[in-house]
């Protein structure tokens, strides 16, 4: 029948004269042909954040060590998404949100929240779709969890899961804990709700993932947040399977009067940041830490003194008061358990009449729960 025929037709006329699918198969039966997609107009992503590539389906992987302010960013997420914000410059879609936490306990999470939201200028009936969820007992690898998830993420825009090791019982070297990804991946594809899972990064692991590789391939992106030495925190993307991202940097600041219940500032804000707007920001600090010293002249000041009248971040108060001391600005003393500032420019430094010594009208809020070394 073939003997005149070249052999690539024989192929092609076998492959195409083959009985029809009849969809004896059960898996047969969910196949798709490319032809139909073809046919279709192009799917809508929904995207979350278009810029982060966070859409659902496929885990969204939040990494980081810890200190490294993963959980305040997706947080400040959550905010953006129900209050219908800008997160960081970038846009959201608006939705209702759901946050299981199994890391901070309800008192951080209720205070980081207030904190975050009287930084944004947000009123209490803007965050009505922002639920939290205090240690839920439900975990991933338990009977019944894909129903209870699928339950609870129906309606809702973005889950965020505090933390993935926190959330299951299997070991988390394990391969076979990807299944439990998997079926959070199920459960946002049938919801339409993305999910954000923040868990712990690891030194040589596969992209910044510590415990099984399994997870990093489960994720459709991957973010990775690292600290860097003057407090900034950068987000870089380490995998993606919908939109590049060149990643970020913010910094974390204060704001607002000191609230002594809690032991901080009334607000918290994150704020994105360029190298040169770090300087910038250093530049303002050595500013403000030279002022202060400046109305202590004579007698000094406590580290705790100094921080409590400078404000602004911890760590970031630490490398500019670094960096005076080393750029000969700023002399330090040593006096029993406290270490008193003084500007360098002084001749001659007087003993302190006490630690708590102040001229009249520069009254400081001592005793910050912040101490600095």
């Amino acid at each position: 029948m073939f003997a005149n025929v070249p052999p690539s037709s024989v192929r092609r006329e076998t492959r195409n004269s083959g009985p029809p699918d009849r969809c004896t198969n059960p898996l047969l039966r969910e196949a798709i042909t490319v032809s139909s997609c073809l046919a279709r107009p192009w799917p809508v992503v929904d995207y979350v954040v278009r810029d982060l590539g966070i859409t659902p389906g496929p885990v969204t992987l939040l990494v980081g060590t810890g200190f490294s302010a993963k959980t305040l960013l997706a947080m400040r997420l959550g905010l953006s998404v129900s209050a219908d914000v800008p997160f960081l410059g970038m846009e959201t879609a608006r939705g209702k949100v759901l946050h299981l936490d199994l890391e901070q306990g309800g008192v951080e999470t209720s205070v980081r929240y207030r904190r975050l939201s009287v930084g944004l200028g947000l009123r209490r009936e803007e965050v009505c779709d922002l639920k939290y969820v205090e240690f839920p007992k439900l975990r991933l690898d338990d009977p019944g969890a894909e129903e209870q998830l699928a339950e609870a993420l129906a309606g809702r825009k973005l889950c965020i899961i505090d933390s993935l090791r926190a959330a299951m019982r299997a070991s988390e070297n394990s391969s076979d804990s990807r299944e439990h990804v998997d079926m959070l991946s199920r459960v946002s594809c049938a919801t339409s709700c993305a999910v954000i899972l923040i868990h712990h990064s690891g030194k040589g692991r596969s992209g910044g993932v510590r415990g099984s590789s399994a997870f990093f391939d489960a994720a459709s992106t991957v973010l990775v947040a690292k600290k860097h030495r003057d407090g900034s925190i950068q987000v870089t993307q380490t995998k993606t399977r919908t939109v590049h991202f060149d990643g970020l940097r913010f910094a974390v600041r204060d704001a607002g009067p000191f609230v002594e219940a809690i032991g901080r500032r009334e607000g918290l804000q994150l704020h994105r940041v360029t190298d040169a707007s770090t300087g910038s920001e250093a530049a303002t600090l050595d500013e403000r830490i030279i002022s202060v010293l400046k109305m202590y002249a004579g007698n000094g000041v406590t580290a705790a003194q100094l921080f409590a009248e400078v404000g602004g971040r911890r760590a970031h108060f630490l490398a500019a008061r670094r960096g005076l001391v080393e750029a000969g600005k700023v002399r330090l003393m040593r006096l029993g358990r406290e270490t008193i500032h003084f500007l360098r420019e002084e001749n001659a430094v007087p003993e302190p009449r006490s630690l708590n010594a102040r001229e009249p009208g520069t009254a400081s809020r001592a005793g910050s729960s912040w101490p600095v070394p």
